[in-house]
């Protein structure tokens, strides 16, 4: 893969796959619990240079959902993603299950 700049954010790595290195469970909401409400929720989220997620937003959600997988994401750390050496901004979508 070759990187991509979009408006100096990274789509893909040419360093090889982007490595998550701090994962945190989801919280399954007790409103959505009780209402059996399950799946996926698939996020846009933005890994800054420092490997923290810098913001996040739904691509597909289920409304229930939604706040608690942004909650986790927002909590997600990766390894610096290196372009020519340098750490930048990489843009990636993520999706969070929920039981």
């Amino acid at each position: 893969m070759s990187a991509t700049p979009t408006a100096g954010i990274v789509r893909n790595s040419s360093q090889g796959p982007i490595r998550k290195i701090h994962d945190v469970r989801p919280v399954w909401p007790e409103a959505a619990r009780l209402a059996n409400v399950h799946g996926m929720v698939v996020v846009q989220l933005t890994i800054a240079v420092d490997g923290s997620v810098a913001d996040a937003q739904i691509l597909r959600g289920i409304p229930l959902l939604d706040q608690a997988a942004l909650d986790c994401v927002r909590l997600w750390r990766y390894e610096p993603v290196l372009v020519d050496g340098h750490a930048a901004p990489a843009r990636i979508i993520e999706t969070v299950s929920f039981p």
